[in-house]
């Protein structure tokens, strides 16, 4: 039995006694309450003091304890915000890192495509430089072979237009009589290569005396000739890698293959449109088109041609179609043997 429940038995108690008292207390014979009961009535109520004391102490001690609780409690309260705020200041700064990494990334991509453009710029410098080079040569070897007999001389009616155009500045008329000898018949823009005749030196000297002759000009006849040559056509084709992590793109993308006219040859179309000119215009046989070759340039042997005739059959299928439709649909058809 817990020390609340005896106590509000003994108030029970007590609160019957004193209503027995009371109607006791109205009647002429009233009856004495014994001693030992008395007695235990007040050892009753000093052993409930007791415990009331006890009581009040514990209660005492646990209203201390739930203070200091409630203080632990406020402090584990700001602790808790505390955290919070760190929380959430880490995270914003967790945001702000990952912008700057995005960044970076982007910046990381930005400067590997720079670096393939700069990589194709001085690609494209070396190229220019060498080409300079080959330029000064060149220059430099017209001007060590280049004398007063191999300048172009004006034509009479271009010296004539010079001289009416006389009010004109130097530089326009000079830019004038280039258009004229360009415009010249015989010369449309053709390019020039000299080629200089020079007698032995032992028919420069007097047969009489054997003094030398002096140098008194030269003449220049002009001839227009035709010269083909065979030469090779080395055709750059750039590569470019892919600088993304994108996996649904291509690894390596390049330019477009060169066009040939048949796969698997080295031959271009203007081989080919010479051979066929050759041999079905002319009529020439395949030696005589092999040897035609060879002389500019170009040793072909007569089986290697012999075997890609065949290889023009499918491609003339589709013009042969275009001409049989064509006679079909005409209103006079030949049916001779041509």
């Amino acid at each position: 039995m817990t020390t609340l429940s005896r106590l509000r038995k003994v108030l029970a108690e007590r609160e019957t006694a004193k209503d027995t008292t009371r109607r006791h207390s109205g009647g002429a014979c009233r009856a004495q309450t014994p001693p030992a009961e008395v007695r235990q009535h007040k050892a009753t109520i000093g052993s409930l003091r007791t415990e009331n004391r006890h009581l009040v102490k514990e209660v005492a001690r646990w209203s201390k304890a739930v203070g200091g609780s409630r203080s632990k409690v406020d402090r584990e309260t700001e602790r808790a915000e505390s955290i919070r705020a760190t929380a959430r200041k880490l995270f914003r700064g967790n945001l702000s890192f990952r912008r700057e990494l995005r960044f970076l990334r982007d910046a990381g991509t930005r400067a590997r495509s720079l670096s393939c453009e700069v990589d194709g710029l001085r690609y494209a410098l070396k190229v220019s430089r060498v080409g300079k080079e080959k330029l000064k040569a060149r220059i430099a070897t017209l001007r060590g072979a280049g004398s007063r007999r191999w300048r172009p001389r004006l034509p009479s009616w271009a010296q004539a237009a010079l001289r009416c155009r006389r009010g004109s500045t130097g530089a326009s008329a000079a830019s004038n009589a280039a258009r004229l000898v360009t415009a010249a018949p015989g010369g449309p823009g053709l390019r020039n290569a000299p080629k200089e005749i020079d007698r032995p030196p032992e028919e420069c000297v007097c047969a009489q005396c054997g003094q030398a002759y002096a140098p008194n000009g030269a003449g220049e006849p002009t001839l227009v000739e035709i010269e083909v040559k065979a030469h090779k056509r080395a055709i750059g084709c750039p590569r470019f890698r892919r600088t993304c992590e994108c996996a649904s793109s291509p690894m390596e993308v390049s330019a477009p293959p060169v066009p040939r006219l048949l796969a698997n040859t080295l031959y271009g179309i203007g081989v080919w449109a010479c051979f066929l000119f050759e041999r079905d215009v002319f009529f020439r046989t395949l030696n005589g088109v092999a040897a035609w070759l060879s002389e500019r340039g170009l040793p072909i042997s007569p089986g290697t041609l012999a075997n890609s005739r065949k290889r023009f059959v499918p491609l003339c299928e589709a013009l042969y179609e275009a001409i049989l439709a064509h006679r079909n649909t005409a209103a006079l058809r030949h049916a001779g043997e041509t």
